[in-house]
């Protein structure tokens, strides 16, 4: 493992600390006041610099994360919001949405409030709002690096009707400035159930300036509307804080390496930090961004889906719905890196 600019091997890890959590570490609390009183949470270093806290009971997202004093997430006003609170009418998902590094989107529904056949369905699902069950954490040499591992599920379930369980693991490497995310979500029911998933990834100041730039292998760029239409052009490039920002929302069309993989980054040239994505495009074929320059709301959402964010009717509308059989397992893998 490499710490501090130095190469360590297991034996010289295990000599020169009385804790390996000196060097890399995961610590589990609960947090005690106002609305978030009651969330567990899960604080991570991997001794690169990368700190980052692990929402337990809201999905296992990732809220606060930072890489060398660079904070690199934004988080909204309403803080890490207890599950309980959760509002599923309409647009009531944002009274509890904190922003952070990730937050889940799906699984039955993604994007704007609809009703699909009969069922009404609020903005963006509720699986942000599930707490995560069977949590596991795993801190193990493989060779002479040291990795760390947690792991749960989470579970969009009701009594007579759908069953879609969520497995959810992260793992880092002592040393290094990347998160690993591996998913992969059941049916676990008897009927053929919709599948919507989005992750969306929000990244704010410092990291987000009028100094920053998007990076993607982008071969068109869709403005979702006409509001997004008429700042195209800048669609990757960002401004100061504005009072009175309309949203705007891209649909980027990627070309893929040789491997099949998407590396996509926000960049701020005057710090010279960075943070990328890199994901199977066969897996999570569309990538949503949102732009938001907005006084108290000024983020860059940088979204990878297996839809678009229209809501589950226009989605089926469009033919493009995706349906997980009984018994069904889709996968998911991302890498997350700062630099």
């Amino acid at each position: 493992m490499k710490i501090a600019g130095q190469h360590l091997s297991r034996r010289d890890a295990e000599r020169i600390t009385g804790n390996l959590s000196q060097l890399c570490d995961i610590k589990l609390s609960t947090l005690m006041q106002g609305r978030e009183k009651g969330v567990t949470v899960a604080e991570l270093r991997t001794g690169s610099g990368l700190d980052f806290t692990v929402i337990i009971d809201r999905c296992m997202d990732i809220g606060r994360a930072s890489y060398r004093g660079t904070n690199l997430s934004w988080l909204s006003q309403t803080g890490y919001v207890h599950p309980s609170y959760y509002e599923p009418e309409g647009g009531g998902w944002l009274t509890g949405f904190f922003g952070g590094l990730l937050t889940t989107c799906g699984l039955s529904n993604v994007g704007a409030p609809c009703t699909d056949r009969g069922e009404a369905l609020g903005q963006h699902g509720r699986i942000s709002y599930q707490p995560a069950e069977g949590i596991n954490i795993r801190k193990y040499f493989k060779g002479e690096e040291y990795f760390i591992e947690l792991s749960g599920t989470v579970r969009e379930v009701s009594a007579l009707g759908r069953n879609l369980k969520l497995s959810r693991k992260l793992t880092v490497k002592a040393g290094e400035s990347r998160i690993r995310l591996d998913d992969e979500v059941e049916n676990c029911g008897t009927s053929e159930t919709p599948f919507m998933l989005l992750y969306h990834f929000n990244l704010g100041f410092p990291l987000l300036s009028k100094d920053t730039v998007l990076v993607a292998p982008s071969t068109k760029v869709i403005p979702r509307d006409k509001i997004a239409e008429e700042g195209l052009q800048d669609h990757n490039r960002f401004s100061l804080p504005l009072e009175n920002y309309a949203e705007k929302v891209y649909y980027h069309e990627l070309k893929p390496g040789k491997n099949g993989l998407v590396e996509v980054k926000l960049v701020n040239k005057r710090l010279k930090n960075s943070f990328m994505l890199r994901y199977n495009i066969k897996q999570l074929p569309k990538l949503v961004q949102w732009k938001q320059m907005n006084e108290k709301a000024y983020v860059c959402g940088l979204e990878p889906a297996n839809c678009w964010v229209e809501g589950r009717a226009k989605e089926r509308e469009r033919g493009t719905l995706k349906f997980l059989r009984p018994g069904e397992k889709n996968k998911f893998s991302l890498e997350l890196e700062a630099r």
